[in-house]
């Protein structure tokens, strides 16, 4: 797994905590779940949890999961671009660790994150087709990004796929909004 820290980015633009607001409540919730036609068969890409209730000052994370894969062949994905959306005025992020479904043989991958809101996430398979088709699960984890909660209030998580690969490269073109998370 690789890890991105903002750490140094945010301090340096003055994302500062609001020292006086204590146990104040501040909502997340997922905004957006999409649904991906591939072929003949849907894939789901979602942020779990739905929804949290943290204070400010408290760590969230937030998984975007993809699901609906054919484990063991076709539907396999090889890429994704996926800006996450989110109201930085509320949420600072401060992490994206990725996960290991388009890493199968630990062989690595191109990756990367860039911007401070919205977070652009990227990542590339370099296993071959087959070893995608083979070993590449029906759901798992493509990154989970960390923020940390800066002011009360309720922001919604919303994805904006890019685009979408399937591991013979192609890219997959229709995307249908599905209702966002409560």
């Amino acid at each position: 797994k690789v890890q991105e820290s903002w750490s140094e980015w945010s301090r340096g633009l003055g994302f500062l905590r609001n020292a006086s607001v204590k146990k104040a409540v501040s909502g997340l919730a997922a905004g957006m779940l999409l649904l991906v036609s591939l072929g003949a068969n849907a894939v789901l890409i979602s942020v779990s949890p739905a929804a949290q209730t943290v204070s400010v000052g408290d760590s969230v994370f937030v998984d975007v999961v993809i699901s609906d894969l054919g484990a063991g062949g076709p539907p396999s994905i090889g890429g994704f671009d996926i800006d996450v959306v989110f109201d930085t005025a509320i949420l600072s992020p401060v992490s994206v660790t990725f996960g290991t479904g388009l890493d199968v043989l630990g062989l690595g991958s191109i990756l990367g994150v860039s911007g401070l809101g919205p977070v652009n996430v990227f990542e590339v398979s370099l296993d071959s087709i087959a070893d995608l088709y083979a070993l590449q699960p029906g759901a798992f984890t493509l990154f989970t990004m960390g923020f940390d909660a800066i002011a009360i209030g309720m922001s919604g998580i919303d994805l904006v796929v890019n685009e979408l690969t399937t591991a013979t490269g192609n890219s997959i073109q229709n995307f249908d909004n599905v209702a966002p998370g409560e």
